[in-house]
């Protein structure tokens, strides 16, 4: 039982990683689907076949989390920075003091 919850763990962290919410719903319907048939397979008793479909969800959908945080970080640590400077500033440029401000709220830059 143990490799099945650490199997689930990493399909969960690798759907964070790599797929849209669009993808893990059909996978968590057929996980929902699986349990259930696995539970009535076993013979295990309502409450214990209630408890394994609700492990399942939970592993899976909690390592999908942290797949979502990883491919945020990920993200995050490849990102180049600018070579330019920021949009904002390329604006103001030729602007100096409070007037560059002034025009900036004008012009509706924030």
């Amino acid at each position: 039982m143990g490799y099945a919850i650490l199997a689930l763990a990493i399909v969960g962290f690798a759907l964070g990683v790599r797929v849209r919410m669009k993808v893990l719903l059909p996978i968590l319907l057929l996980l929902l689907f699986a349990s259930i048939i696995l539970s009535i397979a076993r013979g295990l008793a309502v409450v214990d076949a209630v408890l394994m479909v609700f492990l399942v969800q939970a592993i899976v959908q909690w390592a999908y989390f942290l797949g979502l945080v990883a491919r945020g970080a990920f993200a995050v640590i490849r990102r180049q920075p600018r070579s330019q400077g920021s949009k904002v500033l390329q604006r103001l440029e030729g602007m100096d003091g409070d007037a560059s401000v002034e025009a900036a709220q004008l012009k509706g830059v924030d």
